[in-house]
């Protein structure tokens, strides 16, 4: 079987498509796929599309012309995300080639946060269409399948897989202390980090202000500026509250040696999302060994084991200040943590979660062929 998978961008730093991508694509070579990557930018074992500019952070390709071509010869076209440029070329060309494609939307599919009114525009010309043209849209989590049935896509065209989560790289975790060192951390403090895109919907201000209710404890927040305001807001949490000595800003991408570093410093990890799919980033901490804090809003709270992880809801501050006292005191919650590790990559190995989407292809075309 020949599967194009199309990704809005191949750098890192746009987040979890980009990183998913090419996990997704080996594993699937794994179970005999034979599988192409498509997406903006450049990346390894992938087809790079030159970019000509970004909009709020998603690239625009120069030019869909390979697009048609790489359809053509697929057997089926595997669409990460929605409203991208190059995803909605790659739909629409399916459509005109006769080719079926599963829609894998990334909790993009509701229209929320921003630009909201061309969001609905877009769907009312184009998103509808190609979301009804999908042989099967695939939701990361049984929340993100619940959503896309709400907004009125047919159940039976729902298909639901995980993300899957690799550590390989990460583990064994180094020896702790060397990013507390660099960040002027105590060695003997509580450190709780959040990894991921800077952006309003993480709800990084409200860890900011729980932060402030638990005596010593710093936090370290890390990864690209999605330069909406967030990080402003952030920053200005922080010196409001007298917290610029205890709250570690670090406004980049952290991947490799320096998140296995970041994790083992860290005694928790906190994810206190509005809006979360999945959230592979609790995941991988989780499946490194760290307690991990999520909101009801994070699909990956799922997967995580009430004796290692807390589910809180969204944007209660003072939920988050006792899960993440009790997360943090003493060598128990840790050990639990590391303890559930093991059968968390179990079960969201790509390899096992690769036969999964195989299965979604395999059905997609049965079905395609018999209309």
């Amino acid at each position: 079987m020949r599967v194009l998978i199309t990704v809005p961008s191949l750098d890192r730093s746009f987040g979890g498509p980009a990183v998913k991508v090419g996990q997704l694509a080996s594993a699937l070579r794994g179970v005999g796929l034979d599988v192409r990557v498509v997406g903006c930018g450049s990346g390894q074992d992938a087809v790079g599309l030159p970019i000509l500019f970004r909009y709020h952070g998603t690239p625009v390709p120069r030019s869909v012309r390979p697009i048609a071509r790489l359809v053509h010869h697929a057997d089926i076209v595997h669409i990460l995300g929605f409203r991208d440029p190059l995803g909605t070329a790659a739909a629409l060309t399916a459509r005109r080639l006769g080719v079926p494609y599963v829609l894998e939307p990334v909790g993009m599919h509701r229209a929320r946060l921003r630009s909201v009114v061309m969001k609905r525009a877009h769907d009312t010309v184009l998103g509808r269409w190609i979301v009804s043209g999908a042989s099967s849209v695939i939701a990361t989590s049984r929340l993100e399948a619940s959503e896309l049935e709400e907004d009125g896509i047919e159940s039976a065209k729902v298909r639901t897989r995980a993300n899957g989560i690799t550590v390989d790289e990460l583990l064994p975790l180094p020896a702790r202390g060397a990013f507390r060192e660099a960040h002027g951390i105590p060695q003997d403090a509580r450190l709780v980090v959040s990894l991921g895109r800077i952006a309003r919907k993480k709800g990084l201000a409200d860890l900011v202000a729980a932060i402030e209710a638990v005596s010593g404890m710093h936090a370290a927040i890390a990864g690209p500026d999605d330069r909406d305001g967030a990080l402003d807001e952030v920053i200005r949490s922080r010196a409001a509250l007298g917290l610029t000595d205890r709250v570690h800003l670090v406004p980049r991408g952290i991947w490799g040696t320096e998140k296995a570093q970041l994790f083992s410093d860290a005694d928790v990890f906190c994810l206190p999302s509005a809006t979360e799919n999945f959230g592979i980033a609790a995941g991988e901490a989780a499946a490194a060994g760290l307690p991990v804090i999520v909101t009801d809003e994070c699909g990956v709270a799922e997967w995580l084991q009430p004796t290692s992880a807390r589910v809180i809801p969204s944007h209660d501050v003072g939920a988050l200040t006792v899960a993440l006292s009790s997360l943090t005191r003493g060598r128990g919650p840790r050990a639990r943590a590391e303890a559930a590790a093991q059968g968390l990559r179990a079960e969201l190995s790509w390899d096992r979660l690769a036969s999964v989407q195989a299965h979604i292809y395999r059905v997609a075309l049965r079905e395609w062929r018999t209309l």
